[in-house]
């Protein structure tokens, strides 16, 4: 956690003396007002010169690499429709009953690894309960997911390996869901397949001009979706999960909501815990041309990094903010992204990430392993956890 501390100071300095700084052709921005601002101003700081190359590599084009346009607002307007009020309870009652099945499972033993054991596995059972595309199995799934995550949103340097990899998990990623589309369209028209999952629900839709998304749109509109739906809740559920384990009095706080099943107190934690080392710290945009954030004049031609990390320790919008407060109002994090590109799949991790938690904070006596094996272990590429192991009585 030291690390962790060294960085928020040099955030709150350059939140004092350097809000807005300039290296090569790179702005940071780090208060509250100025990160906003631009995350908001979309039509002057556009993404498509940071996605869009990668996506449409990868998964072919996605929301999450479009600025404004009638695509973007058709395609986004017919993922909304596919999305019913109903669908919290269903996610809630999935990810629920799957996470607490793992952890009883683990009873037994005392111990658990939360990532290979219970959070790179219960998003799996997300996307295949709800949204329709279970894999051809739970490895597999993980790493398609992985590598071509990475490779979109976090390889800057290109690194041939992991490009490799992410070509090949790409083109058989779209072989699958093709294959899967065309075995699900052929049974709903058969009667034969009458499960309501995200894309059963977009095939049908197809019936529909004001809906309709050709195969090739269905297929690249769910690649979208499920791409971040994997490894970004089982490193964020991690980092809550250090957090909560580094701070006892708090601890002790979670642990008693946990087991009185008090969901909203839970989320409270989850995502205060989630404050102090968020998945996603910085979010990325391209200045087109000359423009000015508060008394600022930003020259055209450069990226815009928004360290929304910075952002969420500012007094201004977050009182007292090394201390960890459960009265926070749960809009103002950035833990999600903001404005035009908020994360479309906020509401399923506002669900997944406290019941995950949860789960986990019902065991008695929860706590790291002693030593180097209580430590976090990550990939390769340093990225993501990769082993995490905890232990409790039994």
């Amino acid at each position: 956690m030291l690390k962790q501390k060294l960085i928020l100071l040099v955030f709150a300095v350059l939140r004092t003396i350097a809000p807005i700084i300039k290296f090569g052709n790179k702005y940071f921005v780090f208060g509250y007002d100025d990160v906003t601002e631009v995350l908001q101003r979309n039509t002057d700081f556009t993404i498509k010169e940071i996605n869009q190359p990668k996506i449409d590599k990868y998964t072919g084009p996605f929301i999450l690499g479009m600025d404004k346009s009638d695509q973007e607002a058709s395609e986004s307007s017919i993922l909304q429709k596919a999305v019913k009020r109903d669908d919290i309870e269903l996610i809630q009652s999935i990810v629920r009953d799957v996470s607490r099945e793992l952890v009883e499972k683990a009873r037994p033993k005392g111990t658990i690894d939360m990532v290979s054991e219970l959070s790179l596995v219960v998003p799996c059972h997300f996307l295949d309960k709800y949204c329709g595309t279970p894999g051809p199995d739970l490895q597999t799934m993980q790493r398609w997911m992985r590598s071509i995550f990475y490779n979109v949103f976090l390889n800057f340097k290109n690194t041939p390996t992991q490009v490799k990899e992410a070509e090949q998990a790409s083109a058989e990623l779209k072989i699958y869901l093709e294959n899967l589309i065309l075995e699900k369209q052929k049974a709903i028209k058969e009667g034969i397949y009458t499960k309501d999952d995200f894309l059963s629900r977009l095939i049908r839709m197809q019936d529909n001009p004001e809906t309709y998304l050709d195969n090739d749109g269905i297929r690249r509109n769910i690649s979208g979706v499920i791409l971040g739906a994997v490894d970004t809740i089982s490193k964020s559920a991690v980092h809550i999960m250090e957090q909560l384990l580094s701070r006892p009095d708090i601890l002790k706080g979670a642990v008693k909501a946990a087991q009185n099943n008090d969901y909203d107190l839970v989320s409270r934690y989850t995502f205060e815990a989630m404050r102090f080392n968020p998945f996603n710290p910085i979010l990325i945009r391209y200045i087109e041309k000359e423009t000015t954030l508060g008394t600022r004049t930003l020259k055209g031609g450069n990226q815009i990094f928004s360290v929304a990390w910075s952002a969420m320790f500012d007094s201004k919008a977050f009182p007292d903010p090394n201390t960890f407060r459960l009265d926070r109002v749960y809009e103002t994090y950035i833990l999600f992204g903001w404005g035009m590109h908020r994360c479309f799949g906020e509401y399923v991790n506002r669900i997944e990430l406290p019941e995950i938690c949860m789960a986990l904070l019902k065991l008695p006596n929860l706590r790291r392993v002693k030593g180097s094996e209580g430590k976090t272990i990550y990939d390769t590429t340093g990225t993501f956890p990769d082993r995490y192991v905890l232990e409790f009585d039994n």
